[in-house]
């Protein structure tokens, strides 16, 4: 003998949308940023600046151009030797806040780009200067301008040699992507850093203060200011998921 259930109609109802609910996924763009500081150590100080001053010297040099590989080769010997003459005196990091700019342009990109030719992107640092705040509507062409931040490294302290960094990606996985390389700054002059920007897309440049491309993300640092003095080096690493 066969039995005929039958579910109430509002019961029925409730399934469905239950059953709905629990096949939908949610894409969310987000991301966090770590940054760490390194500084010579007293005793190392007169074998660690000569080498510091050079690295300073070849990234100014090579500002507004892509390096050779001799002068790349020279930065990562600078970088080996200088290392252990260094000691880490902070870490933080920070939940980033990606900018409704930046979320349009990847949705244009990735769902309705024919073509599309990548441009940066740049990582810049955040300077406590006339600082307020970080937001979801900051934009590229109001850097130092309207949004409540300015970028540190040119005419606002701290500073740093040669100009914003390019980002280096390692391949997507698990729906995150992240820098394949720390972005290293080589600071000259002290200042307080309040976190750090990726700025990416048509007009955006290297060239510290220029207020071209689109904003990605910003934000500052999770554990308060924290301050940088010439000869620090400063690596920022960053990873971004959807």
């Amino acid at each position: 003998m066969m039995h005929n259930e039958r579910a109430h109609a509002a019961a029925q109802n409730a399934a469905s949308v239950a059953s709905t609910a629990s096949l939908f996924e949610a894409a969310q763009a987000g991301g966090f940023y770590k940054a760490e500081c390194l500084r010579i150590r007293p005793e190392y100080r007169h074998e660690g600046v000569p080498l510091f001053n050079r690295r300073v010297e070849i990234e100014n040099f090579t500002r507004d151009r892509v390096l050779t590989a001799s002068e790349q080769y020279d930065l990562d010997l600078i970088a080996k030797y200088l290392r252990p003459m260094q000691e880490v005196v902070w870490t933080d990091g920070f939940v980033n806040t990606v900018m409704t700019e930046g979320k349009n342009l990847a949705l244009d990109t990735f769902l309705a780009g024919s073509s599309y030719t990548v441009v940066g992107p740049y990582v810049g640092l955040i300077s406590s200067v006339s600082w307020s705040a970080t937001a979801a509507g900051d934009v590229g062409t109001q850097i130092n301008g309207t949004n409540g931040w300015k970028e540190a490294g040119g005419g606002n302290a701290p500073t740093y040699s040669g100009s914003r960094k390019t980002a280096s990606w390692s391949s997507a996985s698990s729906g995150s992507k992240a820098l394949s390389s720390a972005a290293s700054y080589s600071i000259t002059g002290s200042g307080t850093v309040k976190g750090a920007f990726l700025l990416y897309g048509t007009g955006a440049v290297s060239t510290i203060d220029d207020a071209h491309g689109k904003l990605w993300s910003a934000g500052v640092f999770s554990g308060g200011d924290k301050t940088v003095a010439n000869t620090d080096t400063l690596n920022v690493s960053y990873s971004t998921s959807l």
